[in-house]
């Protein structure tokens, strides 16, 4: 297969049309990741900045992956205008101060609930020694990743008739006892636990007003509309 220019001309004007839809709130997820089976970042960063500048040019926000490419991601968005938000941060507690130092967001996910993985003790202090302050915040579930144990403890609560009847005592067992594939409805686990951390900062924060707040940022972040 080969691809002219003519080919490329055609797949922008299609991205630019997607992109201009209403239904478009960012682009993403797009960022670098130096994880193991990745492509080399070298291969990857001219393909990041194509999207730093399809973002710049539709003036949408850039919603941003990046796993252990810290340095080459400040690089490719040290000039960008656009809103920009870290998703899913996994990174450490200086890293996440030049992430708010730069003015972006930073999303927290069930990662924070994770015992035993890289930096989730990092990602943690972020939130309780108020590295990471409430009006940048937002959070996810990152699903059908990142999950943790209990992640579906909600679901499984309120959907047991249909789970009763669709399924036998083993493999019931099994869906609440597994951590994947994760479940949009893990989020209100990921709210308990970052409401846990910000309150040994500031004893005052409530549930209540943290999920007021990340609401409010995802909903100006994103342009949405819903509950106005």
């Amino acid at each position: 297969m080969t691809i002219d220019d003519h080919d490329h001309t055609v797949m922008k004007r299609i991205l630019t049309d997607e992109a201009n839809a209403p239904w478009c709130a960012a682009v993403g997820e797009c960022g670098l990741d130096a994880s193991e089976g990745f492509p080399p970042i070298d291969d990857q960063i001219p393909w990041f900045r194509k999207q730093v500048e399809l973002a710049e040019e539709l003036q949408l926000p850039l919603f941003v992956h990046e796993r252990l490419a810290f340095e080459q991601t400040m690089d490719v968005l040290k000039t960008t205008t656009v809103p920009v938000i870290i998703h899913c941060f996994t990174g450490t507690q200086d890293q996440c101060r030049q992430y708010i130092d730069r003015g972006y967001f930073v999303s927290v996910s069930g990662f924070i609930l994770k015992e035993n993985a890289d930096n989730c003790d990092e990602v943690r202090k972020c939130l309780s020694e108020g590295i990471l302050p409430l009006e940048r915040l937002m959070i996810e579930t990152d699903s059908p990743y990142m999950g943790f144990t209990n992640c579906r403890q909600w679901y499984v609560e309120h959907n047991q008739e249909l789970i009763s009847s669709a399924l036998n005592s083993k493999k019931r067992k099994r869906l609440v006892q597994s951590m994947y594939p994760n479940v949009p409805t893990s989020l209100l686990g990921v709210l308990d636990k970052v409401v846990e951390c910000l309150q040994q900062h500031d004893q005052s924060i409530t549930k209540d007003q943290v999920a007021a707040a990340t609401t409010a940022n995802a909903k100006s972040f994103f342009g949405f509309k819903f509950g106005e």
